[in-house]
């Protein structure tokens, strides 16, 4: 058997097939995150702390983490390279855990900074050789929706088909009003639901 590769070979490899080869699974290419005696790889106090409020993301490099789960898995990884997710929101599986909605990194006791949900789309960046969005608590109103939809009270009023249109294009939409901001996002999940 080969040795893995690590997450600063494959960054910018660009293809998946470098990540995977004719293999539906291999070991994840970050370091394992460490257990120190009796206690889990992360605090599961800091995870829920992320997790409870609404979410901002912020960009991390992928070369620096490190991995709480030993494998990545082909058909996972696949669907990420898809843009759903970013336009969606809907991941690949566990769709109903807010723990996966978006990647979550945290520090362990060492300040290493730990994939806790997300190890497919930190895979994917890697790859494409560009940074990681990752959760983060929201410090105002303005929050995350999707990756490319955010509810910004502030931001100009927007239709939901010219909404819908400027996410389908890969970009980022700020919308004033919860309503249109459900109902872009229910047209954006029906356009997956549709897809062959």
């Amino acid at each position: 058997m080969s040795t893995p590769a690590t997450a600063e070979h494959l960054w910018g490899c660009g293809d998946l097939d470098v990540v995977f080869g004719a293999h539906p699974k291999v070991v994840a290419p970050w370091p394992a995150a460490p257990r120190r005696k009796h206690r889990p790889k992360f605090d599961a106090d800091a995870v829920a702390r992320l997790t409870a409020g609404p979410p901002d993301l912020v960009e991390v490099d992928p070369r620096s983490l490190w991995a709480s789960q030993p494998w990545v898995l082909r058909c996972h990884a696949d669907y990420y390279l898809t843009g759903r997710w970013e336009r969606t929101g809907l991941t690949s599986a566990d769709r109903h855990l807010e723990l996966n909605r978006f990647p979550v990194v945290v520090a362990d006791h060492r300040d290493r900074s730990v994939i806790v949900s997300g190890h497919h789309r930190a895979t994917v960046a890697l790859a494409e050789g560009r940074p990681l969005l990752v959760r983060r608590p929201a410090t105002g109103p303005r929050h995350a929706l999707t990756p490319l939809l955010w509810w910004d009270p502030t931001a100009a009023p927007i239709t939901v088909t010219s909404a819908v249109r400027s996410i389908s294009a890969g970009e980022r939409c700020d919308v004033p009003d919860r309503d249109v901001a459900q109902r872009v996002l229910a047209a954006l999940q029906a356009t997956v639901a549709d897809a062959p």
